[in-house]
């Protein structure tokens, strides 16, 4: 007979079927709708994960080119300030080194 695990027993009678996610050291991953919940974000998209995401100020996991996790343990790192703020004119990782120079 196999025990479960309260997580577990909370997925069957809600009818979900699914182990929680988590990684090798522990650490839940969240969807971008868990994030949105532990910040306080009002946003019912996942801009504001994954803009946090973008920003090097939580950790990202990607399933798929589509799917992304948020690690829960560098969430809750945001919001207890063991994270440092990002100010808003910081240039976008993404962009750097792609922008073409300009000719003078």
């Amino acid at each position: 007979m196999q025990t479960l695990t309260s997580a577990q027993k909370r997925n069957t009678a809600s009818g979900k079927n699914e182990a929680p996610t988590a990684t090798p050291q522990g650490d839940r991953l969240l969807t971008f709708r868990e994030v949105n919940r532990l910040i306080g974000s009002a946003c019912k998209t996942s801009h504001a994960a994954r803009t946090l995401a973008a920003r090097g100020q939580i950790k990202v996991i990607r399933i798929n080119e589509r799917l992304m996790r948020f690690s829960e343990a560098s969430v809750r790192d945001l919001i207890a300030g063991r994270v440092d703020p990002v100010s808003r004119g910081q240039v976008n990782r993404r962009t750097v080194g792609s922008t073409a120079t300009l000719a003078a």
